[in-house]
């Protein structure tokens, strides 16, 4: 449960970083 924990929040920062640095 840990490791899916950490790679979901992996993920979620990925999709959140990435959008913004193509915006900008």
């Amino acid at each position: 449960m840990v490791l899916i924990f950490l790679f979901n929040s992996q993920r979620f920062q990925f999709e959140v970083l990435l959008p913004s640095i193509l915006n900008c």
